[in-house]
């Protein structure tokens, strides 16, 4: 598992905790670097690594119909020789980390890097 989703993850639990939904906050993740694996389709994964399916799915999937918005970033994918259409369809391909970091922050979201 990615530890970054698991780290929003906690953070939308801890929203929980203190009394509100998901639907109070309003929370994005961006992928990228090595974190661009967590959100390779299962038939990607697999081939890549050998495995059954991609395991972050299911977080993913839980997280965005939390409320939570996902992104992947589309030069480190680049970088890293991922394509695209690699990429599950539920995650839209950003064109760069930062572009979304900065939009979303002046939109009013804090940044908290992940671990």
């Amino acid at each position: 598992m990615n530890k970054g989703l698991e780290h929003v993850a906690r953070l939308l639990n801890l929203y929980g905790a203190a009394g509100m939904t998901a639907r109070d906050v309003r929370i994005a993740a961006v992928c990228h670097g090595e974190a661009d694996k967590a959100v390779l389709s299962d038939a990607a994964y697999a081939a890549r690594f050998k495995v059954a399916a991609n395991p972050n799915l299911p977080l993913i999937r839980y997280l965005k119909k939390a409320g939570v918005e996902v992104f992947v970033c589309g030069q480190s994918l680049h970088d890293l020789r991922f394509k695209a259409e690699e990429v599950a369809e539920e995650v839209p391909v950003a064109d760069a980390a930062m572009l979304v970091l900065v939009n979303k922050q002046t939109d009013g979201y804090a940044y908290i890097p992940a671990p």
